[in-house]
């Protein structure tokens, strides 16, 4: 009797398979998927039936590529240097850095949007970012140039500190550096240029806009954030 070969790559997933098991459901489906493919599969099996299976998305391009961008607590984001956290998300495919747009009401509460972010075309779906980077869907986000990277690194730490300040009160108008400081838990001498920077251009947003701005960081003029 002739063994089925196992399914070591989701994306070379035989056609004949997948027809198959649009034919099942549930427990059948699920034991069917299972015993086709390797045990390193079987954890991307219920996204891959999902979206394959039971989607249009064709297996050799399923789970393709990848939107990397920092993961960083608020703390860290006001300590660590910009260079340290974006290193991690260049490979050797990288072009040129983009940022996550914001594209509505609730991707404004969202830490990933107006992040710095690298676009990968080729990512397998079975990698995994290192620490600190997390990696969210091409589809999932919409990409812009980011020029010049540290005007757009400086806004994002500017909009995830207005995060954690919209709780507080509806006006900021007379907040400083010390009281961002201390609502954020960030300690003065530990603040990187480019984080006392990004404070400084918040405070000069909430001077000009307090009230009505929800997405502070992203309307304020370019010199706000210069040096």
């Amino acid at each position: 009797m002739q063994l089925t070969q196992m399914i070591d790559d989701l994306n070379r997933t035989p056609q004949t398979l997948i027809e198959e098991a649009r034919e099942l459901q549930g427990f059948a489906r699920t034991r069917l998927l299972r015993s086709r493919t390797t045990p390193r599969n079987h954890p991307f099996l219920d996204l891959f039936a999902r979206e394959v299976i039971d989607g249009d998305t064709p297996s050799e391009e399923w789970g393709r590529g990848g939107i990397l961008v920092p993961d960083l607590s608020i703390e860290e984001l006001l300590e660590i240097p910009p260079s340290h956290f974006l290193n991690p998300l260049r490979r050797s495919e990288f072009s040129a850095w983009k940022y996550v747009q914001m594209k509505g009401a609730v991707d404004r509460y969202d830490p990933n949007a107006g992040a710095p972010a690298a676009l990968y075309n080729n990512l397998h779906y079975s990698w995994w970012p290192p620490e600190n980077v997390i990696r969210i869907s091409p589809n999932s986000a919409t990409l812009a140039p980011a020029e010049p990277l540290y005007i757009t690194v400086r806004r994002w730490i500017a909009f995830r500190v207005s995060l954690v300040l919209a709780p507080i009160s509806s006006v900021h108008s007379n907040f400083t550096v010390s009281k961002v400081l201390e609502e954020t838990g960030g300690v003065s001498e530990n603040l990187s240029h480019d984080a006392r920077a990004a404070i400084e251009g918040l405070l000069w947003e909430f001077r000009t806009d307090a009230a009505s701005n929800s997405v502070h960081g992203y309307l304020g003029p370019v010199a706000f954030y210069e040096e």
